[in-house]
């Protein structure tokens, strides 16, 4: 298709373009009449009662955490004034890079957790994991707190410091010393 659109229609690379626009056409087609089956919706009870009876317990939980995350969001700027709001605001972002861990684990530890609580060896398993899980944190913020200052200072040829140097005034205590 390409060759007649490019050759005998003389649409030169447009011709090419329309040529693949319509062959993926096609291809989408053929491929949804083979799969229209698996589209159609199907209503499962069983399956639905599985998982709520997994979701309703962690509800409460869920929104437990959702409320401590989002507490300081309606704190802190009534206590800081607007210079002070921007340096934890710049932190608090660094700080999420063990947050977003932290979120992970937390999403892969509870359908684990609830699938491995019955085992005989459960207890060990749970134990080994907090202790590398909690070794990996623990490492990640030592790491995190003795190379933040100097990151946020680094400036590379032609681009700016990684942050505005008005922000590096809350980074003095852990990267000087003082």
């Amino acid at each position: 298709q390409n060759i007649y659109f490019v050759v005998f229609l003389k649409y030169g690379w447009e011709g090419i373009l329309y040529g693949n626009l319509i062959a993926a056409g096609i291809n989408a087609l053929i491929l949804l009449m083979i799969l229209y089956r698996e589209f159609l919706p199907v209503f499962d009870v069983g399956l639905l009662k599985e998982l709520y009876g997994f979701a309703i317990p962690l509800i409460p939980n869920s929104i437990a955490f959702l409320l401590i995350e989002q507490v300081d969001r309606l704190i802190v700027p009534r206590i800081l004034d607007k210079t002070d709001l921007g340096i934890y605001a710049a932190n608090y972002r660094f700080g999420m890079i063990i947050g977003m861990l932290v979120y992970a684990f937390r999403n892969a530890w509870q359908p684990f957790f609830m699938k491995t609580s019955e085992q005989e060896d459960a207890k060990s398993v749970f134990a080994g994991i907090f202790r590398l899980y909690s070794s990996l944190l623990a490492g990640l913020l030592v790491v995190a707190s003795l190379f933040i200052g100097p990151f946020i200072r680094l400036k590379l040829p032609g681009l700016p410091a990684f942050m505005n140097e008005s922000y590096w005034l809350s980074l003095i205590h852990i990267s000087d010393g003082a």
